[in-house]
């Protein structure tokens, strides 16, 4: 009896081991991938603890990028006996070319096999794709050139998605801007993320414009032009351009194709490609382009060190046809404009002192202009001359030495000095007309200026000067209001844009002018958080209406111009209204996608 017990225990014991006992296992698809496209690993194990069984993943990112984890459980009983069954679905995107391990994952105290996946070169396609192309170069992803490489769009002809970065020029000056146009070849209906340059460490990189994007032959092409600024001298790279997106791949649906196939058979054009399919990432690199980055020429000297393919500077008076007296403010405006450089790396002019005149320059107003496709730096800088003594008297000139790097040679643009006749007391003074830019060459004098200043800089000079002439209305008379008009009335530092906008309601009513100046620029300040609001014309901009930018334009007219206007206060105050929204909106928008 002892024995049939010890028996009957030994094999009920048997079974509870072979219910506890579990299986992990591992599969990987496809084997074979290209660069750039993400594999569906799945894990999968057999026990009834599966529901507490837990895989350590972590090994898996030394070579791949691990984009998305999903899990599913099954349970069911055969003759009595509980099952379980566990899958853990992950897509990978392999970080490298070449043949990459999928290693060993362990679960509790089980481990799988080791798995392998080859990783072909970007653009390819796999043996199990395209048997008929085995063996043979399909494609050329992330092919990098420039503008006069053999390498050309015909290359990525048999690819569904790549890219290519080009640049202008391979031997440019130190802070001498390039350059470089980012084209994204797309047949897949990939939705993209804003491509980013991965080291930015040696540059000074922005994007110029919007993207351009077209379609021809079912195939969508992004295109993004960048300004790059090598910021030292010597061999360095222009770092890779990273693009990463999602699309719909329905291969792994065979649902849809047998349905479709069906309803083909009763004539029905049906498609569930965009109903059923998985979301999968992908992902581009270019190729790096190395640059040979010349220094400073020895002989340039200790100045500012300006390389330009281009460089031109005109000036003119608030007034065509301005009064000098003594003691009374007249404002001049001097405008740079160059080509193949950074607007911020545009120099402070250097205005030489003298005693007939006293000289308040501002800070120079900085922005980039596209012109025929190029980006032309451009500098407006505001000064305000007093005159100190009545008499004919010069108004000093102003000179810009920078590098002609079409040339090799060193030049200087000049505004060259005017003589003004200062009236005394009540007296009527005379002018004579501004001069025009001159340019200098050294250490040889070019005869031929013209030729050696870009023609589409010139073109420029015509657009500029209308956008001139109407901001310049804004700034005119702030140093003279400052210099001669009573003091604005404080306002406190914790001020908060409601108080302004009180503030702001008294001042209307009392049409104090000055203070609602005052209010509307602190109140600028509240709300666009970040934003380099210094007057009126900055602050219409961020507000983007056209009914309160000619209200802000009657209060300049009124401050600086002494003219009699009425404004409308119901389109000021609702205006302010509308600025909270669209400062809330500006902060809380998250980076959208480039195009989908």
């Amino acid at each position: 009896m002892l024995q049939k017990m010890l028996v009957l225990l030994w094999v009920m014991c048997g079974f509870i081991g072979a219910a506890e006992a579990g299986q992990l296992s591992a599969n990987v698809n496809p084997q074979q991938v290209a660069y750039g496209e993400s594999v569906r690993f799945e894990l999968i194990y057999d026990g009834d603890d599966a529901g507490t069984m837990q895989p350590d993943l972590s090994a898996l990112n030394k070579d791949f990028s691990i984009y998305s984890t999903s899990s599913s459980m099954q349970s069911s009983y055969v003759n009595g006996v509980g099952q379980q069954k566990r899958v853990w679905t992950l897509l990978l995107m392999p970080k490298y070319e070449g043949k990459l391990q999928i290693p060993a994952i362990t679960a509790g105290a089980y481990k799988t096999a080791p798995l392998e996946v080859e990783v072909l070169p970007a653009g390819s396609k796999p043996a199990a794709q395209n048997n008929t192309a085995q063996g043979q170069n399909t494609a050329v992803n992330n092919a990098t050139t420039a503008n006069t490489g053999s390498q050309n769009a015909a290359q990525g002809a048999d690819s569904t998605f790549w890219a290519e970065l080009t640049v202008n020029n391979k031997s440019p000056f130190v802070n001498q801007e390039i350059a470089a146009t980012l084209v994204i070849y797309d047949k897949k209906g990939v939705e993209l993320q804003m491509p980013a340059f991965e080291d930015t460490q040696d540059w000074q990189i922005e994007q110029v414009g919007n993207p351009e994007v077209t379609e021809k032959n079912g195939q969508r092409i992004i295109k993004l032009n960048y300004s790059l600024v090598p910021q030292k001298s010597g061999a360095i790279t222009v770092p890779s351009v990273r693009i990463e997106g999602t699309y719909l791949d329905t291969s792994s649906t065979p649902v849809t194709n047998s349905f479709g196939g069906l309803m083909k058979l009763f004539e029905f054009n049906f498609d569930l490609s965009n109903i059923m399919g998985t979301q999968k990432p992908i992902m581009l690199r270019t190729e790096p382009i190395k640059v040979n980055v010349k220094p400073i020429p020895e002989d340039y000297g200790a100045h500012w060190w300006l390389p330009a393919e281009a460089l031109v500077m005109n000036a003119k008076w608030s007034d065509a046809k301005p009064v000098f007296k003594v003691g009374e403010a007249v404002t001049r405006e001097i405008t740079v404009l160059a080509s193949g450089v950074a607007a911020e790396d545009l120099p402070e002019l250097n205005f030489a002192e003298n005693p007939a005149w006293k000289q308040y320059p501002e800070k120079p107003q900085l922005n980039s202009v596209l012109h025929n496709g190029r980006r032309i730096a451009q500098a407006v800088t505001r000064i305000v001359y007093i005159p100190q003594k009545n008499g004919e008297q010069e108004v000093p000139g102003v000179k810009l030495r920078w590098y002609n790097v079409r040339t090799n040679h060193i030049e200087t643009a000049e505004i060259p000095a005017e003589k003004m006749y200062v009236a005394g007391d009540g007296a009527t003074a005379e002018t004579q007309p501004v001069a025009a830019s001159t340019q200098k060459s050294e250490p040889q004098p070019s005869s031929e200026p013209a030729k050696i200043v870009d023609k589409s800089i010139n073109e420029m000079m015509h657009a500029v000067k209308i956008g001139a002439g109407i901001a310049f209305a804004f700034f005119a008379g702030l140093i003279v209001c400052f210099l001669f008009l009573r003091r604005r009335p404080h306002i406190a530092e914790e001020q908060s844009a409601s108080d302004c906008v009180k503030q702001m309601e008294h001042a209307l009513k009392i049409c104090d002018y000055r203070l609602l100046r005052d209010n509307l620029l602190k109140w600028g300040e509240q709300v666009f958080v970040g934003e380099n609001i210094t007057n009126l014309n900055d602050l219409s901009k961020l507000i983007g209406n056209e009914k309160f930018n000619e209200q802000m334009l009657k209060l300049s007219s009124i401050l600086y111009a002494g003219k009699s206007e009425t404004l409308d206060a119901a389109v000021i105050l609702e205006n302010v209204k509308h600025g909270y929204k669209k400062s809330k909106q500006r902060r809380e928008k998250p980076l959208p996608d480039l195009y989908k």
